[in-house]
């Protein structure tokens, strides 16, 4: 998932941009993912991240942010 600044910046706005298998740095060397989407603009989280890579990843701590569902969060209060 990319952030709406790096989709502008590292991609041009390109909307193919979805599908599109890239070659991104994930600390541990070259990894080829597939872009499954853009966050909106308003989305900055956390603050300057370019990119979100699945948990699956995270073989060694790195910065992630994953969605919480707003009904389910409201119902475990």
């Amino acid at each position: 998932m990319l952030s709406d600044s790096t989709w502008r910046s590292r991609f041009g706005a390109d909307p193919d941009v979805i599908g599109r298998t890239t070659m991104i740095d994930d600390g541990g060397g070259m990894r080829a993912t597939t872009v499954v989407g853009v966050m909106q603009p308003e989305f900055d989280y956390p603050r300057g991240a370019a990119l979100w890579l699945p948990i699956a990843w995270a073989c060694r701590p790195i910065r992630a942010a994953t969605a919480v569902d707003p009904i389910v969060a409201l119902r475990q209060e």
